[in-house]
């Protein structure tokens, strides 16, 4: 677990996005009742946080190739930009 908050907080430290940037909502997911997608972003960095507040693992075919930046356990992105995101967890691309 400390290992985890570390991980987060260097993700945040080093990118501005998570500090001073601004927050957007994703709506494009409404078939997911217990996903939240948000997006941060600033001048020239955007990045996409999906988080699975529900009891069982979701599968999402994302539109184009990701990168995850971040990754809780059980949350994964395949090269065919299928994303597998565990129950109560989350990602970062």
């Amino acid at each position: 677990l400390l290992n985890t908050y570390k991980a987060i907080l260097k993700l945040r430290n080093e990118n501005p996005a998570f500090q001073s940037g601004s927050l957007q909502v994703i709506e494009d997911y409404k078939e997911y009742p217990n996903l939240l997608v948000f997006r941060r972003l600033n001048d020239n960095k955007s990045f996409e946080v999906f988080l699975n507040f529900g009891s069982e693992k979701l599968e999402i075919k994302l539109p184009a190739n990701r990168k995850s930046i971040f990754a809780l356990a059980g949350a994964t992105i395949s090269s065919d930009s299928t994303l597998n995101v565990a129950a109560y967890s989350g990602i970062v691309l």
